[in-house]
């Protein structure tokens, strides 16, 4: 070691809940080398999430500064975290937000990257209720712009999100495609295979269409019980497991009632043991 202090990053996120964005930052976080780069999170969501005790056993400050609607405590909250935790950079996933942390990070002279990780940002909260969804859209483009036009870099995970948040390619200057990647876990035993399926009673022969995936509107649960009702008229047997949980799960499992597919359909919540779900 040089006598050098690690660079401090701070990820602005909504929370540490299992999804494929926090997977890959525990993962960034895990194979980092700390004596090069130390990394915390700022949570804005109503809570910090269910990953957050493995960002801990990592190494990583897990902070919690919620985002109410007058935003002032989240910008002051922001602003003195960056302050006490010395930070040298802030990475912003706020995405339909993002323009606090950029705010926040240039005027206090700290670079900023804004990464984009959709083409679309819908309400997960109650800002998708009719008329606050138009607003909040409003309030989206002009938070991303603001985003785009303050950032040192901008990162999409690949080009058509960066088109959809710059379609004019006003900033592909300092635009990057960034590919998120993850090691690949171990297979599951065929062991595993039959006890998961013993315990869902779903007999060994039987097809099973796996989904696994936050209950949210990009995820497209909806079309998948469509295609699935397909599958059931030519595989009467097929079982359709969905892994995950999130905002619209209670509409999907109205959903699946209203079709008549309960008895082919398996809500299994959120799983520690996918790789072995898949066996």
């Amino acid at each position: 070691m040089n006598g050098r202090r690690p660079i401090r990053v701070l990820h602005c996120i909504t929370s540490l809940n299992r999804g494929g964005i926090e997977t890959w930052l525990l993962r960034m976080l895990e194979a980092m080398p700390t004596e090069r780069v130390a990394m915390d999170f700022v949570c804005k969501g109503a809570h910090v999430g269910a990953l957050a005790d493995q960002a801990r056993a990592l190494g990583a400050r897990v902070h919690h500064v919620p985002l109410r609607p007058s935003h002032i405590g989240y910008l002051g909250g922001l602003r003195q975290l960056i302050v006490e935790g010395r930070y040298d950079l802030v990475h912003d996933h706020l995405e339909a937000y993002s323009a606090l942390p950029v705010l926040v990070a240039r005027r206090m002279g700290v670079p900023v990257i804004a990464s984009y990780h959709n083409t679309s940002f819908a309400a997960q909260t109650w800002t998708g209720l009719p008329v606050l969804r138009q607003l909040r859209a409003a309030y989206a483009k002009v938070s991303i712009a603001c985003a785009l036009r303050g950032s040192d870099l901008v990162t999409g995970c690949s080009r058509a999100v960066l088109a959809s948040v710059d379609p004019d390619t006003r900033y592909a200057a300092k635009s990057r495609v960034l590919r998120y990647g993850i090691p690949l876990p171990e297979h599951g035993t065929v062991a595993a295979r039959k006890a998961f399926r013993a315990d869902l009673g779903i007999a060994e022969g039987n097809l099973v269409v796996l989904h696994v995936g936050r209950f949210a509107e990009q995820k497209n649960h909806a079309g998948l019980l469509r295609v699935f009702a397909v599958v059931l008229e030519h595989v009467p047997s097929a079982v359709l497991v969905l892994v995950g949980d999130g905002p619209l799960r209670a509409a999907i499992e109205r959903q699946v009632s209203q079709m008549g597919l309960g008895a082919a359909v398996r809500f299994v919540g959120v799983r520690d043991d996918v790789p072995s779900i898949m066996a």
